[in-house]
């Protein structure tokens, strides 16, 4: 894999990039000033060019989904389990290739019964925004709104 910088350069020679790439960019890049300003207006910019790829990704890839290119591998996981209610903890290492997806801040949903990974349904729906991290949150809301596939 390239290093950063390389990536970066060859970027510009993408089918697709967000509008006025190379200014943004360097705008995103700049180092200029070195007040709260400065990082906040270089932070707005990032922010602005990751919603749009986020955006593009999705339009062109994944137009269902309901949650940001970075939740995607959760979501679909635990969305396997909403479906699903409970799965054979192999099968589930077969699928996905992993452990138990019961840490923090999902063990309050997840428990491990008879070999089986449990979903708590209920736990689903009642638990708040203050038990976990914003980004965890948004996949169990988005998990809320879509129906499971029984």
């Amino acid at each position: 894999i390239p290093h950063e910088k390389w990536l970066l350069h060859m970027s510009r020679s993408l089918d697709w990039q967000p509008t006025d790439w190379g200014n943004r960019l360097c705008a995103a890049l700049s180092t200029a000033a070195m007040d709260i300003s400065s990082v906040r207006t270089r932070q707005g910019v990032i922010r602005q060019l990751w919603t749009e790829v986020d955006n593009y990704i999705k339009a062109q890839y994944f137009p269902n989904l309901p949650v940001h290119m970075m939740q995607k591998s959760t979501y679909d996981k635990l969305k396997r389990l909403v479906d699903a209610t409970a799965i054979a903890v192999d099968e589930w290492q077969t699928e996905f290739g992993e452990s138990v997806p019961n840490s923090d801040p999902f063990h309050a949903l997840i428990r491990v019964q008879d070999a089986r990974i449990v979903l708590d349904d209920e736990a689903l729906l009642r638990i708040g925004a203050d038990a976990m991290y914003s980004w965890h949150y948004a996949v169990l809301n988005a998990l809320r709104r879509d129906p499971p596939k029984k």
